[in-house]
């Protein structure tokens, strides 16, 4: 094992982390659920979650079920409340668990671009996965996307160990093989709140052991995003251009991250344009569209442009609107897809 911390949160990750050798399929992971203390754990976050976020019927989907004890605790103890539709997703052997509690399982990993939209979930409950996960930040930025584009804000309700005793106490046996990630208290709420959610609540709790995070998707994390686009892979992304080139939009920006955009999703049409003189009349590597000047929007307008270089958006889109009224809609690109650039985001990188 080869640890490394974030010097910044505190968060404590594995470098040599090889999935290859936990083998959950067959039956590797045997956390101990039975213990009274840590049954008296469950029934006391059953009934938080609740007291402070169940008030109607809803769905209810936990992320790698295990047996599935949790869910049907809090499914239990919601019968007098509300109707709970609990949906386990555990790719593991103990999928099987699951069905003799008669929850709906799947036993298979939950994709949010593939699932999400599925069930439209109120509730995701994620307990003592993410330590597990290569890479969780990717995971829970995923997730924060399809909540957006499946425009629903479930409470999301993740638990992990929490590792800040072991730091103070230098308890070496806490790092376990299976353990990617370590959270800290802090490093847990770094990541949701930097990833396109919002901090609800997040405590330690289990005489410390544990830390729990429990939030909504932010809204202004991927505010104006087209709808009805197919968003479950590059496939959509490049649909959806190619719908917009049929249309009038022009690509700003064509040497330079603008070609290795259009080279990296073949983009070989639409109209090409870019406010540098020099680049005015040559042709984009790769791809080979014409590169025209900026200025050809007075002679030849349109109204929607797609800015490829994300770093230089604010300035862009200011000369747009100084220069070129004839430019409707500005879009630029983000790590999961496109998006509307407005008037709010400019004031909120240049302010």
């Amino acid at each position: 094992m080869n640890f490394h911390v974030c010097v910044k949160c505190g968060h404590v990750f594995n470098k040599d982390f090889d999935v290859a050798q936990i083998p959950y399929e067959e039956d590797s992971n045997l956390m101990f659920n039975n213990g009274r203390g840590w049954q008296r754990h469950l029934d006391e976050l059953a009934l938080k979650l609740r007291d402070n976020y169940i008030h109607n019927d809803l769905t209810v989907v936990d992320i790698g079920a295990g047996d599935g004890s949790f869910l049907h605790t809090l499914k239990l103890t919601c019968m007098l409340k509300c109707d709970v539709e609990a949906i386990a997703y555990e790719p593991g052997p103990e999928h099987r668990d699951c069905k003799l509690l008669r929850l709906k399982t799947y036993a298979d990993y939950f994709i949010p671009g593939r699932d999400l939209g599925k069930h439209k979930p109120d509730m995701l409950v994620c307990r003592h996965v993410l330590e597990h996960m290569e890479q969780p930040r990717e995971f829970i930025t995923e997730l924060a996307w399809a909540c957006a584009q499946n425009n629903i804000r479930p409470v999301f309700v993740a638990e992990v160990p929490c590792i800040d005793r072991a730091l103070a106490t230098t308890r070496v046996g806490d790092f376990l093989y299976e353990h990617v990630s370590n959270f800290t208290f802090r490093s847990m709420r770094t990541m949701f709140e930097s990833c396109g959610w919002l901090t609800r609540e997040c405590y330690r709790t289990y005489n410390d052991e544990v830390v729990i995070w429990t939030g909504v998707p932010n809204p202004r994390a991927y505010p104006g995003y087209p709808q009805g686009w197919d968003y479950h892979g590059t496939s959509g992304l490049v649909n959806f251009l190619m719908e917009l080139i049929d249309t009038d939009m022009v690509f700003w920006g064509g040497t330079g991250k603008g070609a290795a955009f259009l080279n990296a999703f073949h983009i070989t049409k639409g109209r090409v344009i870019d406010s540098d003189r020099r680049k005015a009349g040559r042709y984009v590597p790769g791809t080979g569209q014409l590169i025209e000047h900026a200025e050809s929007l007075y002679e030849n307008p349109a109204e929607t442009v797609l800015i490829t270089t994300r770093w230089r958006a604010a300035d862009i889109w200011m000369e747009i609107q100084q220069c070129y009224p004839c430019v409707k809609t500005v879009y630029v690109v983000e790590p999961f897809g496109i998006k509307e650039y407005t008037e709010d985001d400019y004031h909120a990188e240049t302010s």
